[in-house]
């Protein structure tokens, strides 16, 4: 069991990465909603879910590159 001090420590640390992270960027993919250092082209994150690859399928066909 956690003792009260270290779930302080914890929750101070955890406090100081959300206030780091901050001016980082957001996944336009609203389920994803991740901030990261870097978007890709598509103003996405890295992740490759299915829901991460329809969207850059569908931005691809939106901007009319084609792939072979």
């Amino acid at each position: 069991m956690k003792s009260a001090r270290s779930e302080r420590v914890t929750l101070a640390a955890l406090a100081e990465i959300e206030k780091r992270q901050q001016r980082f960027p957001v996944c336009a993919l609203v389920s994803c909603n991740q901030r990261v250092k870097r978007l890709d082209e598509f103003g996405l994150c890295s992740k490759v879910s299915d829901s991460h690859k329809v969207w850059r399928a569908q931005t691809r066909r939106e901007m009319g590159v084609v792939f072979r």
